[in-house]
């Protein structure tokens, strides 16, 4: 099966911008968007990949990754300064787990937090 992507820019800014089963939506794609180009080296070409239906035979057990976000509120030393402001202290952590069975479950995003909770405080 052949695929066509269509990308513009260059180096740093270079991106795929859609993915397109036949040439001619490719194309039709890309003389829309030159039209519209607002600068004169904004422009999008089409590439083509073939793509395999490769099916990968392993007996090694597969694991899968998720990476999850919480944000914790803390009310220790804050000190609003607008009026409407909440007296909270937000920050984000990101955390990594890897599953045997493909699923994430609200069970597993505890635990993860529970550990990380008892690695703060030494436990």
């Amino acid at each position: 099966m052949t695929v066509y992507i269509v990308t513009s820019g260059e180096y740093s800014d270079y991106g795929i911008e859609c993915v397109f089963s036949t040439r001619e939506q490719a194309e039709r794609y890309v003389a829309l968007q030159n039209d519209n180009k607002s600068w004169w080296s904004d422009c999008w070409f089409i590439e083509e990949y073939e793509v395999d239906d490769a099916t990968i035979e392993t007996d090694k057990p597969l694991w899968y990754h998720y990476e999850f976000s919480i944000v914790f509120r803390t009310i220790e030393n804050i000190q609003p300064t607008l009026k409407y402001e909440e007296p909270y202290d937000i920050h984000e952590r990101r955390f990594h787990y890897w599953s045997k069975n493909g699923h994430l479950t609200d069970k597993d995003v505890n635990d993860v937090y529970m550990k990380y909770k008892a690695e703060k405080e030494e436990i």
